[in-house]
């Protein structure tokens, strides 16, 4: 959803000698049973090995045959791995070989999670690009919206009254009738999903994509004129009227990028407007064999969800739009702005920005572990409730399509 021109405007060079440091953050070893897991942390790189379908793919060490892949540590024991076109046995990898042309060189993959293990233990990915293969690798993490972003209005109007009461005044009698409510353009605010687009919360002008006072963010954006008509007393004898408007202007506070959220935005560095910035790797003689790690939801951040690593979703399930509203670009005018990545995206590019290939990952938790031993067949959306004594929801972790298209509770993450 994202041009790759308005990336790689935002794009932060790295030569193969001089690479990003990805924070490693508390991703926890995988299960001593699991074959592939190594003496060291998971979240720091020490596995031997990753795993994508059939296939290995070594850790710290570039790889030839295997391709330009990605793979996860911890694989048959937390997580499985595979090409999304494979959806019964999760036995083909997440795999571009050298050479490969046309539609089989633009691949989904899908990581296929456990919600606790993926809650507790948060991911690890490894990506791996062979020499000569590419020019420049792209890495661009995964991000989303919490909650709505947008314009505030150029133009608002309100009155102060002979009571000192502020709010719309239409009669124009020296009494508000619609207390803390503005004119925008010559009428009453318009409603955003049933909220005005302004008002005066404590005497100050608040934008309906302000939630700095509830949420703690304000994702209000562009400036404002300000008209203030205030009665004076002392006016037509005594008898009082309103004055002459007194005009003001006023900054509406807010950023797109203070609503954004996910890997995306704690992994990469950000440009001037505090958006993630792409990653450019050079790789044509060396290959590139790196660890992204993913944070485990609950720390540190104290998630409810699992929305933060898992990016899944079913079009299906988003009728409106074909995917969640989280992943939307906001409509800002001029103003900068940023079309979230649904996916974690690995893009392969020659000399001249042209694609190799493209590696998309995809994040999908699974409800229960009954289900999940089943790989295809099962169903990861499984719901009800435990069995007594219990009777908890089978689904305890929330992802998109539990959040439907509502934009989850954006801070300080409870709900989300």
């Amino acid at each position: 959803m994202r041009s790759r021109v308005s990336r790689l405007r935002t794009a932060v060079a790295v030569t193969s000698w001089a690479l990003v440091v990805w924070a490693a953050q508390g991703c926890k070893a995988p299960d001593p049973a699991d074959p592939n897991a190594g003496s060291g942390s998971a979240g720091t790189g020490g596995g031997t090995v990753a795993t994508t379908g059939n296939q290995t793919i070594p850790v710290g060490t570039v790889s030839t045959s295997a391709g330009f892949s990605v793979g996860v540590i911890g694989n048959n024991s937390h997580f499985y791995m595979h090409n999304a076109n494979d959806s019964t046995t999760y036995t083909t990898p997440c795999k571009v070989a050298s050479g490969t042309s046309g539609a089989a060189s633009d691949i989904t993959c899908i990581v296929e999670a456990l919600e606790m293990d993926l809650f507790v233990n948060g991911l690890s990915l490894v990506y791996n690009v062979p020499p000569k293969m590419c020019k420049y690798v792209i890495v661009e993490p995964y991000s989303f919206y919490v909650q709505p972003v947008g314009l505030g209005p150029d133009n608002i109007t309100y009155w102060i009254d002979k009571n000192g009461v502020q709010g719309i005044d239409a009669a124009q009698d020296g009494t508000v009738e619609t207390p803390n409510r503005v004119y925008v353009s010559g009428a009453p605010a318009p409603n955003v999903a049933g909220v005005p687009i302004a008002l005066l919360n404590g005497g100050n002008p608040q934008c309906y994509y302000d939630a700095s006072s509830t949420k703690g963010l304000n994702c209000c954006v562009g400036t404002y004129s300000k008209t203030v008509i205030a009665w004076d007393p002392t006016a037509n004898n005594n008898a009082g009227a309103y004055a002459q408007p007194n005009v003001t202007s006023g900054d509406w506070g807010g950023t797109a990028a203070n609503c954004l959220r996910g890997p995306a935005v704690d992994l990469q560095p950000r440009d001037s407007e505090g958006f993630p910035k792409a990653v450019v790797y050079a790789v044509d003689q060396t290959g590139l064999n790196k660890t992204m790690e993913l944070t485990a939801p609950m720390d540190p951040k104290g998630y409810k969800s699992n929305v933060y690593i898992a990016n899944y979703y079913d079009p299906a399930d988003h009728p409106a739009l074909n995917y969640p509203q989280v992943f939307a670009k906001p409509s800002l005018g001029s103003n900068p702005t940023f079309a979230p990545n649904p996916a974690y995206e690995f893009d392969c590019v020659d000399q001249a920005d042209e694609f190799i290939a493209r590696i998309r990952v995809q994040v999908r938790d699974w409800n229960s572990y009954s289900e999940w031993i089943q790989k295809g067949s099962g169903n990861p959306e499984t719901t009800g409730a435990e069995p007594a004594p219990y009777g908890s929801p089978i689904g305890d972790r929330k992802d998109w399509k539990d959040f439907g298209d509502v934009f989850p509770t954006a801070f300080p993450f409870q709900g989300l």
